[in-house]
């Protein structure tokens, strides 16, 4: 079902059995897969690749270059800024924001509000710099890493599979899997503690 008020561009390519409501845009170059969710507002931009289950909150911004796997959620407000990579079954919650550059892997959680980040120098286009190189360093996390509301993840940093960062930490160095990080600036505060380990999944 596509609403009437939705914007489809000529050129995007629908799966079947997508469910589009008022007001989204998916722009011409888009591949939105079977049984995708599209709520209200939501911007897919084009060369975004939507696999297959993904479903989005309310005026989400999808830029060109995303590709987001197969049974994914994004929550409402949440930016996913292009020329990135998020695994299946992953849950992005209210007003994430995924830079270019990030690599998310399978069965992710990212809290309200959290915060990926890729420029180690910040503003360096404002003074002429180069985005290329080491001036643009997304962050890379593995399976099953959990993030908690209104964390911060600076640039070129590596997240081991299921760890943990805790609330409103700011992790400016990379964390071993399985490991329990919080504060600002991060620190490690020991294992995930047992029983939290994510089940294991195809």
């Amino acid at each position: 079902m596509i609403a009437d008020t939705a914007t489809i561009e000529a050129g995007a390519q629908l799966g079947t059995g997508v469910l589009v409501e008022d007001f989204v845009v998916v722009r011409a170059g888009a591949i939105v897969g079977d049984g995708c969710y599209l709520r209200a507002g939501t911007i897919v931009y084009s060369e975004a690749v939507l696999r297959s289950s993904v479903q989005t909150g309310h005026h989400v911004v999808i830029r060109s270059g995303s590709v987001v796997g197969e049974g994914t959620l994004i929550g409402t407000h949440t930016v996913l800024d292009g020329d990135l990579s998020i695994g299946r079954h992953c849950r992005l919650q209210t007003a994430v924001y995924v830079p270019p550059g990030c690599t998310i892997g399978d069965r992710c959680f990212l809290g309200p509000g959290a915060s990926l980040t890729n420029d180690r120098r910040a503003g360096s286009h404002m003074r002429g710099l180069s985005q290329a190189g080491d001036a643009w360093q997304g962050a890379t996390l593995g399976y099953g890493v959990r993030v908690g509301a209104r964390a911060v993840l600076l640039d070129g940093i590596s997240l081991g599979d299921e760890c943990f960062v805790a609330a409103g930490a700011v992790v400016t160095r990379s964390v071993a899997a399985g490991r329990l990080v919080r504060g600002v600036p991060a620190v490690d505060v020991g294992a995930v503690p047992p029983g939290e380990e994510l089940p294991d999944h195809d």
